[in-house]
């Protein structure tokens, strides 16, 4: 056979069954070999082939358990009960010295019926075992009782021996079983905390993104109702602007449910998409399309040189929901300041608003999310944050971010 029709025969075996035999290959070897040990034995007698009979059958179930394990252990007690049965018809004979596999075999099959069954299924299957191999040893053990003392004995021998057996594999059977247990649980904690990352992941994007540009919508909006009367081109202005919020709106949602669709962060994804390596000038941008929003923001200080890309990201998004919550929440709003400075150890991040002191409900109510994500940013770059009322008036958002020395990182 040639190397390519072995592989076209593997192909046409059915994948579960491939997998088993990858499984499986550790038992098959060692089983292999000792039925291979016992093999000369054939031709001594017909208690001899039907041992070596019995165990290449055991053998062959305990491989095929893994996939159906209470059938398994169902299919080895019959063979084991009926090879007692028909030993001691047969007088006493035995073919257990030639089932040595055999009986190993039976083990796995006990051990597989432990790792993998209910406990229901589990007890039924380990204690139909245990008594169908005593039958099996039964007519070995009990050749040579010649009165109650000598079956007393037989008995505590077989007894003996049976839980000589059986103990091993019941306590590989439920130590695989913990462990199968222990996996599942850990890999259903990776998977909650992943799908749990995701979401925050999302709801942070949508929060920060989305809302800044629909808060410039419903602030223009607002703004048009008022100036109506006395001022159409004004109105005219704040619908161009609302306008370009909505088309700047739609074009992150569609960012955002493209990143979603290809499977990539939502968060680190669409953010990059937005900065760029000038962090002065992503700062000058976001101000200044603030601005265009109808929140009076102004541009106080940049920090000025190099600062991670990540760093910088957070930077922008952490103004960016400052600046939302002002045009958002501060009454009577006459101007936003925004100074992102450099420290001895990171930035400083300053953004206050000079409200009268009292809260505005938005449009649409408020989700309360804005700071909860605004910390939950700074926690992951190992910040601290601030949130309050200004010293006199007003609203006061502080942040501070350590930073490495990028040039001192290059050098």
């Amino acid at each position: 056979m040639t190397r390519g029709s072995s592989a076209g025969w593997m192909e046409r075996v059915p994948a579960r069954y491939r997998a088993l035999l990858r499984q499986q290959w550790p038992l098959i070897l060692v089983l292999g070999l000792l039925q291979l040990g016992q093999l000369g034995a054939i031709g001594m007698g017909a208690a001899a082939q039907f041992g070596v009979l019995l165990s290449i059958l055991l053998v062959t179930i305990a491989v095929l358990a893994p996939l159906r394990p209470f059938r398994a252990a169902l299919a080895a007690a019959l063979l084991l009960g009926g090879s007692g049965i028909f030993m001691a018809v047969l007088g006493g004979q035995t073919s257990m010295q030639y089932s040595f596999t055999g009986l190993c075999a039976a083990m796995a099959i006990l051990a597989y019926a432990v790792r993998y069954l209910d406990k229901g299924q589990a007890r039924v299957s380990v204690v139909a075992l245990i008594i169908t191999i005593e039958m099996s040893l039964s007519p070995e053990m009990a050749r040579n009782v010649a009165g109650l003392g000598d079956l007393l004995q037989a008995l505590v021998a077989l007894q003996f021996l049976t839980a000589l057996m059986v103990v091993p594999a019941l306590i590989a059977g439920l130590y695989f079983r913990g462990a199968d247990r222990e996996r599942e649980q850990r890999t259903s904690r990776e998977i909650v905390a992943a799908q749990q990352a995701e979401r925050m992941a999302l709801a942070r994007e949508l929060h920060d993104v989305v809302a800044h540009h629909v808060t410039g919508i419903v602030v223009q909006s607002q703004a048009a109702r008022i100036v109506a009367a006395n001022n159409p081109e004004a109105v005219a202005k704040a619908l161009e602007l609302i306008e370009h919020s909505g088309t700047e709106a739609l074009t992150a949602m569609r960012r955002l449910v493209g990143t979603m669709r290809e499977g990539s962060a939502p968060d680190a994804e669409s953010a990059a998409s937005q900065a760029t390596m000038d962090l002065d000038a992503d700062l000058r941008t976001l101000v200044d399309r603030a601005e265009r929003s109808g929140i009076p923001a102004r541009l106080d200080a940049v920090p000025g040189g190099d600062v991670p890309p990540e760093v910088g990201r957070s930077v922008l998004r952490l103004v960016q929901e400052a600046l939302t919550n002002s045009g958002k929440h501060a009454r009577n709003l006459s101007l936003v300041l925004v100074a992102v400075y450099r420290t001895a150890t990171g930035l400083r991040i300053l953004v206050t608003d000079d409200g009268d002191g009292g809260v505005q409900d938005p449009v649409g109510g408020s989700g309360g999310y804005g700071l909860i994500g605004m910390r939950e940013r700074v926690d992951l770059l190992g910040g601290e944050f601030s949130a309050g009322p200004g010293p006199h008036h007003g609203w006061r958002v502080e942040v501070l971010l350590p930073v490495q020395d990028v040039e001192a990182e290059q050098t």
